[in-house]
């Protein structure tokens, strides 16, 4: 037993280097996994966001019998809708930002009554191409 505990040799400088790259690897991966996981689940925000927006417009359209002109509408009373509220629409009185904290865009045609709420997605410009940096609508 003493031959043993006194022949025991440690690790030489060229395995101590393959482990660290193994570590250096698994991190690696690990880390793209969650920076992936973690755009996918901002894309999700701004869909659910875009959504709760939706949902207090309908509101507000029900109560002032037309959409309103900007988003401002939905937390405070604009002069021409004597049913508004008694409440805000949007909790907290507060316009949402999207996961980017950018402002939602709002477009309204009066014409056709059609609106689109659009967040820029991660590249935080209009139009954007890929998986995270293309537009989010309310039309999609």
């Amino acid at each position: 037993m003493k031959n043993f505990i006194l022949n025991k040799k440690g690790l030489s400088l060229v395995e101590m280097l393959v482990v660290v790259g193994i570590l250096a690897f698994i991190m690696s991966v690990v880390a793209r996994s969650v920076s992936q996981s973690r755009k996918k689940s901002q894309i999700k925000q701004a869909r659910i966001l875009i959504g709760v927006i939706e949902q207090a417009m309908e509101e507000f359209s029900l109560d002032c019998g037309y959409y309103p002109e900007t988003l401002e509408d939905l937390v405070l009373a604009p002069p021409d809708c004597e049913e508004w509220g008694p409440q805000a629409y949007l909790k907290n009185a507060k316009i949402p930002k999207d996961p980017w904290d950018q402002d939602f865009q709002y477009e309204y045609d009066e014409d056709s009554g059609n609106y689109a709420i659009i967040s820029f997605g991660a590249d935080r410009r209009p139009g954007g191409s890929g998986k995270f940096n293309k537009d989010i609508s309310s039309l999609d």
